[in-house]
């Protein structure tokens, strides 16, 4: 086997500047399913074999994975296959038709068979995903690629729900695509341009990632701007042959370069982090972890008063436990006092107010002087608040160090929210050293300048770095505000999103609630 391109080389590349999509195969290449379909081609290809006698003639000997399935069966349409290894073996074949039964002596009847094996090896294997094919993937939407799936497998949408990965991509062309849309066959460039169009992208500045000679071969002919062979096994000669720019052993000896431009995924449609923990694993090699949690929501479950939501001993346990193996901070919106006196572990970053008071564990605090003399500025305002606003059952008015936040979770007037953000802008009209800042039923008014989640984030990192520390992020967290740090830390690490209400989100992963963020420090911990 040859080694992979060296990441040097340009061909290994892959910038926005150049290009705008990426096409994927599916099998061989995203997903591992291809020793799936050749296990359900054998069989259904010898069982027609045997059943036509026990001559010992070669056209009816078994077929041959290693001898039959790469020339005459992997990348075309499950028809075409048929066509193929029957022609080989010089055996004329019917036609037959789209209902013929799985065991009709039919093109479409073998078709159906070989489909209906598929189908159940699938259901009782699942399919094995390529962590470097999905890390590769992770890295193309922090760049801003569009990206589409492109398999002559009619089973391309069942093998990615199955895979939960079907929400990553901007298209999915498989072969009842193919069928409906009349396209022909690989290595036939069809299929691939179909998807350009789908992605609204022109060939030359789109890639082609195949792991079969024929996919190869459509997509040069095709006229796409690069294409890249991968060959997990066996000789890369035939990819190259047929036109692969680079040739690959691994989708990790591909970089991909800025800018950084990361695009938000309706967060349902997210893959699963504790399904892919190994993957994200994977993707942080031998560096140390780093792993930042938000608070409400995240750590505890978001209640109706900020007050109630009371850390539980088996997640401040699992905080306790986790900082032995990985630095943990803590990132939230409450005030850095109530967020150390909440967690009450020692020994954690806390980065409280959004990310303008941090406290590292040696207590060396972060200090912006565009902020310096905000908190005067606020007692102001705090003043004006209560005194416009006391009538409104409901309201909590949260002062914190650097910002203040109006809830309304138990507001129940529309017209009392309606005047309390009537009173919030009012108070912000001409005041440019103020923004204000939406989170889940609450209001935060917060210093007007560069600053962030995300920034206080990749400032803790940039202080870990500065004492040796060059960590792997990994952020938990469910509010809009989060979203900063998933989107700064887009082209670092990872970002996993805890369900809540729904919005778009530039996390790679998800979680569906507290629960389910235990479990994933949990099996990190056993992991590490």
């Amino acid at each position: 086997m040859n080694a992979p391109t060296p990441s040097g080389d340009p061909t290994t590349c892959l910038s926005r500047t150049s290009y705008d999509a990426v096409i994927l195969d599916l099998d061989g290449v995203l997903t591992d399913t291809a020793a799936l379909h050749a296990q359900a081609w054998k069989e259904t290809f010898d069982r027609f074999l045997s059943e036509r006698g026990t001559s010992t003639a070669s056209s009816l000997r078994p077929f041959s994975i290693a001898k039959d399935y790469g020339p005459l069966i992997d990348g075309r349409p499950r028809l075409d296959g048929v066509r193929a290894f029957m022609a080989a073996r010089g055996i004329a074949l019917p036609e037959g038709g789209a209902g013929d039964p799985a065991d009709a002596p039919t093109v479409w009847g073998l078709g159906n068979g070989k489909n209906r094996r598929f189908t159940a090896l699938l259901q009782a294997l699942g399919p094995k995903t390529d962590a470097d094919c999905l890390i590769f993937v992770q890295a193309l939407r922090a760049a801003g690629f569009k990206l589409a799936v492109a398999t002559s497998s009619r089973n391309g949408h069942a093998v990615l729900e199955a895979a939960d990965l079907s929400g990553l991509f901007d298209a999915i062309v498989d072969g009842n695509e193919v069928a409906r849309a009349n396209l022909g066959g690989k290595p036939l460039p069809d299929i691939f341009l179909h998807a350009a169009t789908a992605l609204d992208a022109v060939a030359e500045r789109t890639v082609v990632v195949e792991d079969s000679a024929a996919g190869v071969a459509a997509a040069r002919s095709g006229g796409f701007g690069r294409v890249i062979g991968v060959c997990k096994s066996g000789d890369p000669g035939a990819l190259t042959k047929a036109g692969a720019d680079p040739v690959v052993t691994s989708l990790a000896a591909v970089k991909v370069l800025g800018p950084s431009s990361p695009r938000a995924l309706p967060m349902q449609v997210l893959p699963h982090a504790l399904t892919y923990l190994d993957t994200i694993l994977q993707a942080a090699g031998q560096a140390p972890l780093a792993v930042f949690l938000d608070y409400d929501g995240t750590l505890t479950p978001i209640v109706e008063r900020p007050d109630l939501a009371i850390l539980e001993p088996e997640m401040r346990e699992t905080l306790r436990r986790l900082m032995t193996r990985a630095t943990v901070a803590i990132v939230s919106g409450r005030s850095l006092e109530d967020l150390r006196t909440l967690v009450g572990v020692e020994g954690l970053h806390y980065a409280g107010d959004h990310g303008f008071a941090i406290d590292p564990p040696d207590h060396k605090k972060l200090e912006l002087a565009a902020v310096a003399d905000l908190p005067t500025r606020l007692d102001r305002i705090e003043k004006h608040f209560s005194e416009e606003l006391s009538d409104i059952l409901g309201l909590r008015l949260e002062r914190k160090q650097y910002s203040i936040a109006i809830h309304y979770r138990q507001v129940d007037d529309a017209a009392a929210v309606a005047r309390i953000r009537a009173c919030v802008q009012a108070r912000l009209e001409g005041n440019s050293g103020l923004r204000l800042t939406e989170g889940k039923k609450v209001l935060e008014i917060q210093p007007n300048i560069d600053w962030n989640k995300g920034k206080a984030v990749l400032w803790i990192l940039d202080t870990l770095r500065e004492r040796g520390q060059d960590c792997y992020p990994i952020y938990l967290g469910d509010d809009i505000t989060d979203e900063d740090a998933f989107k700064a830390l887009a082209p670092l690490g990872t970002g996993i999103v805890v369900e809540g209400a729904p919005h778009p989100s530039f996390a790679s992963y998800r979680l569906r609630d507290c629960t389910e963020v235990r479990a994933f420090l949990e099996a990190l911990l056993a992991k590490l």
